[in-house]
């Protein structure tokens, strides 16, 4: 017969030492992080890896910080699988910014939820080879974005204690 041994994850932790539901410290891992190297779903830190992430160097679904990296991303310089807005971001979709470089547009948010806008898709908006060299753009991208931060949220590396 085979024992299944599953550790409880404790509630919260202060010195980064375990998985906690809150976990504060130098390296925190939790549901919620704070700390200055993060990770969990809402990551709040310096070096944040998260699906909501909050820092000066952001990683995740959501990333919100100087150096912003996400299928969406805020910050100075914002890098997203969809849409990026900052000072410098490159995105599909490129929302305000100084030069945010959109390969198939720009798409502020509200005017993309106004009711009085009606929104074209791309394809039939732009010329064929921009069209193109954005998806190739829009490939690419999904692609930096998995092995750099996608491959950590969807495949962590924490051990449940099974076998």
């Amino acid at each position: 017969m085979c024992a299944v041994y599953a550790p409880l994850m404790r509630i919260f932790t202060a010195d980064g030492s375990d998985v906690a539901f809150v976990a504060v410290g130098q390296e925190a891992t939790g549901i919620i992080a704070i700390g200055q190297v993060a990770n969990g779903v809402i990551a709040i830190g310096q070096i944040a890896t998260g699906v909501v992430a909050f820092g000066q160097f952001a990683r995740g679904f959501l990333a919100i910080g100087m150096v912003a990296a996400g299928v969406v991303s805020v910050g100075m310089l914002g890098v997203g699988v969809l849409w990026a807005s900052g000072m410098l971001a490159v995105a599909p979709f490129a929302g305000p910014g100084m030069l945010a470089l959109g390969f198939l547009g720009r798409l502020s948010p509200l005017e993309a939820f106004s009711p009085r806008t009606r929104w074209v898709p791309p394809w039939r908006a732009l010329p064929p080879w921009r069209v193109f060299l954005g998806t190739a753009g829009l490939a690419a991208l999904a692609a930096l974005w998995w092995y750099t931060t996608g491959m950590w949220l969807v495949l962590p590396r924490i051990s449940l204690g099974f076998g």
